[in-house]
């Protein structure tokens, strides 16, 4: 798919990127953040798990790409390129990954390997992720690998795409077990002490930064330097009329903001003003004087004009693209703004303080500003509002006190100022959304790239690729299997027989979940006669044939993957679990205990199932616990489980456990096993 913003970067004749993050391209323009830049670096060197906290807009990737990444490589340090997490796999190099061809898999891990460009058909990609990590480091084998996480919040606000696959549980246990592993996460204040806890609870020690604004000297700083540079100089007092006017103590007394130091700057407000005011530029300006910074009032009508603009923008297109089929989707759509003033006489009443938003729920009770779900979390995007978590609570309020004025006179008097999005842009704004809980808004926002005349079949297919993950996601698998299908058909176009491979198991793992058991199993077997040497395609047949009842079939497929290509751990802990059920423990253990501590609690609770028919139950209860916390969604680790209890006499855990089993969804128990599990229930 390209860089996009890298190669944008590079060709900006503009010196701040405005609203964007900085990329790791543009480091000679990134100023002000002196001191968080060493303190960051420092410790992500050194640590095995840091955390970068703040509000949105406070720049944290910035930070990263344009502040820490170049000074890290200046000092033999080789980080590797910062993964955004998912959950729709839109990586900003590469093609889009089906999520349906990798079935077992978080989504939001997924989309790791794959800005990670890691297959993630071998088990347990991410340790080897790091192995050939640490061989390719430009600066030896013994440097620490650096990885880097943005938009960790998604974890916890899109945790129900998850189904009980914590993709962050697996990355932390593997970063846990690697001493040369150096994990940095980015992630929003209102979701850090989740993802502290998170951490903490691997034993991890974590050592956490906290960003906020831009202090007075770090604004000027991040104000004059990129245009000195540039050739474009501020005259004198300009540049510190324009912080001064950005500042937080801007309408303060001379007494209270006697010094600089105590005021601070937002710096998304900060960038979005220094690129407008140099946008207007005229070609004769050689310097930048007093006369042309403009007011805050100014600047703040300028950043609401354009995002009120491209909010409704993106809500038309969205709306026009999203095929709503329901009574349900018709009415969310009705809910979303139609014009510009609209938008911003909803945002208008968005509070400014959590302290005034609790005070307007007293007076309004239950109802919130009419702002509507999906323009709202445009405006998280745009960073005009920000998400505080008071207690439990979390409240939405605006960026800056001074915003509900401006939002209120554009309600009256709207301005125009057209800022449309590309293409590539709306795919990862359809990833955003869909972690934010906006599935029609995700939908339409991809909808709204197919067909798009500047690109091409590569391109389209991701697209297709994207719809058909956001429609297996939520359950609408023969609208999956209809997206994947055209993917697969525009990547046969351009001769990417891999591409076309995935597509194929996407399908036919979309069909397997409609019912339709024969189409799933012939799409998998076409697969598998197109790439035979691909050993994850075989496995993934041999993985549907078990879970379509066929345990016989299966093994002969898994055995013969193991055959041809050696030790392939996936292939091997799947036979195991079959054997397992089989009651051949024997032959079990020998497979499972091959493969050390398995992230899978199926495979940990198929190991438990076949020390119990061994004798060893108390080594079987040790095994069972952890696997039943983990798999809590997956009926093959709840059914070993409940059969260990069994064995042991516990008949009520086991009768809750074969309960939970049967209800299980991620992934459900095979029909073979259903049917055991409610004899199972009968008997006791």
């Amino acid at each position: 798919m390209g860089d996009v913003e890298e190669l944008t970067s590079r060709h900006d004749p503009n010196p701040y990127p405005g609203r964007r993050p900085f990329t790791t391209a543009e480091g000679h323009r990134f100023f002000g953040r002196a001191d968080e830049t060493r303190r960051l670096a420092e410790l992500w060197a050194h640590r095995p798990v840091t955390v970068l906290r703040g509000p949105s807009g406070c720049g944290r990737t910035s930070l990263i790409n344009a502040g820490v990444i170049p000074l890290l490589r200046d000092t033999r340090h080789d980080p590797v390129p910062v993964a955004d997490v998912g959950p729709l796999a839109v990586p900003l190099q590469g093609r889009v990954l089906p999520n349906a061809a990798f079935p077992e898999w978080d989504p939001y891990l997924l989309a790791l390997l794959a800005a990670w460009r890691e297959d993630p058909g071998e088990a347990g990609p991410v340790a080897a992720f790091l192995r050939r990590a640490r061989r390719r480091g430009r600066f030896g084998a013994q440097r620490p690998v650096l990885l880097a996480v943005d938009c960790a919040e998604r974890w916890f606000t899109g945790r129900a795409l998850s189904r009980g696959r914590s993709g962050l549980r697996e990355l932390l246990t593997v970063v846990a077990a690697d001493p040369g592993a150096r994990l940095l996460f980015s992630v929003r204040e209102e979701e850090a002490e989740h993802l502290v806890e998170a951490v903490a609870r691997h034993g991890l020690p974590v050592a956490e930064v906290r960003l906020g604004r831009l202090t007075w000297s770090g604004a000027l700083s991040a104000v004059v330097e990129p245009a000195q540079q540039a050739g474009r100089p501020f005259e004198d007092g300009a540049a510190e009329r324009l912080v001064d006017e950005l500042s937080t103590t801007h309408n303060a007394t001379a007494h209270e903001s006697a010094a600089h130091e105590d005021a601070g700057v937002e710096p998304v407000l900060l960038q979005a003003a220094c690129r407008t005011l140099w946008d207007r530029l005229g070609e004769t300006d050689e310097t930048i004087s007093s006369r042309l910074v403009p007011s805050l009032d100014d600047i703040l009508a300028d950043l609401c004009t354009a995002t009120m603009d491209n909010i409704v923008d993106v809500l038309d297109a969205a709306a026009r693209s999203a095929g709503a089929t329901s009574e349900a989707e018709w009415r969310t759509l009705r809910t979303w703004e139609r014009t510009p003033e609209e938008v911003a006489r909803h945002a208008a009443e968005i509070p400014s303080s959590p302290e005034e938003a609790a005070a307007a729920a007293r007076e309004r009770g239950r109802d919130g500003p009419a702002v509507s779900a999906a323009a709202r979390h445009l405006l998280r995007e745009a960073h005009l509002v920000k998400s505080v978590r008071t207690g439990d609570t979390t409240t939405d309020v605006l960026q800056h006190a001074a915003l509900a004025l401006t939002l209120d006179r554009l309600g009256e008097r709207p301005k125009r100022s057209r800022y449309r999005t590309g293409p590539w842009h709306r795919l990862r704004a359809a990833e955003a959304a869909l972690a934010a809980g906006q599935p029609l808004l995700a939908r339409g926002l991809a909808g709204a790239a197919a067909g798009h005349p500047d690109t091409d079949a590569g391109f389209q297919a991701d697209v297709q690729t994207v719809l058909g993950n956001i429609a297996y996601l939520h359950g609408r698998f023969d609208e999956a299997a209809r997206s994947y299908q055209r993917a697969g058909e525009l990547l046969q176009t351009i001769d990417d027989s891999v591409g076309v491979v995935r597509q194929l198991a996407a399908e036919g793992w979309a069909r397997f979940a409609t019912g339709d058991v024969e189409r799933g199993v012939a799409l998998l077997r076409s697969g598998a006669d197109l790439a035979p040497g691909d050993a994850s395609v075989q496995v993934g047949l041999g993985r549907m044939l078990w879970r379509a009842g066929r345990p016989e079939a299966a093994l002969a497929v898994l055995s013969g993957v193991l055959n041809r290509h050696g030790d392939v751990s996936e292939a091997r802990e799947i036979r195991g679990e079959i054997l397992a059920d089989r009651g051949e423990s024997e032959s079990a253990l020998r497979d499972l205990d091959r493969l050390g501590r398995s992230a899978d609690p199926a495979a940990r609770a198929a190991r438990a199932l076949a020390l119990a028919r061994r004798g060893r139950l108390d080594a079987a209860r040790a095994e069972i616990g952890e696997a039943v916390v983990a798999g809590a969604e997956s009926g093959p680790a709840l059914y070993r489980a409940a059969q260990v209890e069994l064995m042991t006499g516990d008949t009520g855990t086991a009768t809750d456990l074969a309960t939970r089993a049967v209800e299980a969804r991620h992934p459900p128990l095979p029909e073979h096993l259903r049917a055991e599990a409610w004899r199972l229930l009968a008997d006791v």
